[in-house]
């Protein structure tokens, strides 16, 4: 998707643009794939959207299989990282979300994290040179122009501010929840309808 350059000091929330936040699954939320997920969302503008999930696992793969696969080599530094569902489209494509002690040309600086897609940084973590805090994840989320725009009117998502330790320092099945009660809601308040929450 190519995107427009923006006025580096315009909150793009102010647009009714949600670039650097993240999206909590509402239950008005129709799409199963999306069920109770969280995305953290990398691009929004006029021309559509993109985000990873970032509390979906894909537990038969292992994050040492895929750097074999790629003939990246590891050493005994390499962590054991878990493999993400980061969205249904391109579920081939592989991205870092981490933290921003470890940058290479082509990271993108993103709110509180910073994103890498690069050979580059998989090579920095399989060999225990990678940055502090990591989420790996396949696939993304995509949005057609104003179809995110359309979900966020409908109340199939609560937007919310990134939070840097729901993303790196919770199990990923307590992620949704968490998010939910940092904001003051309750999870359990949360009825299968429409409607505000």
């Amino acid at each position: 998707m190519t995107k427009e350059p923006k006025d580096q000091n315009q909150d793009p929330s102010s647009e009714g643009y949600v670039e650097g936040k993240f999206l909590v699954a509402m239950p008005a939320m129709e799409d199963p794939r999306f069920h109770q997920s969280i995305v953290y969302i990398l691009e929004h503008d006029k021309a559509g959207a993109m985000g990873l999930m970032i509390n979906k696992t894909l537990d038969h793969l292992k994050f040492k299989d895929l750097l074999e696969q790629l003939s990246i080599d590891y050493n005994d530094e390499c962590p054991e990282l878990d493999i993400h569902y980061g969205g249904p489209v391109d579920i081939g494509r592989g991205f870092v979300i981490h933290s921003k002690d470890v940058m290479f040309d082509h990271t993108i600086d993103i709110g509180p994290f910073a994103v890498s897609t690069s050979t580059e940084m998989l090579q920095a973590i399989a060999q225990g040179s990678g940055p502090d805090e990591i989420i790996f994840t396949l696939g993304y989320a995509g949005w057609n122009a104003e179809q995110l725009d359309t979900e966020l009117l409908s109340d199939s998502w609560l937007c919310l501010d990134c939070c840097y330790d729901t993303v790196f320092n919770t199990e990923p099945k307590q992620k949704w929840k968490l998010a939910l009660e940092k904001s003051g809601i309750h999870h359990q308040h949360l009825h299968d309808c429409s409607g505000h929450a």
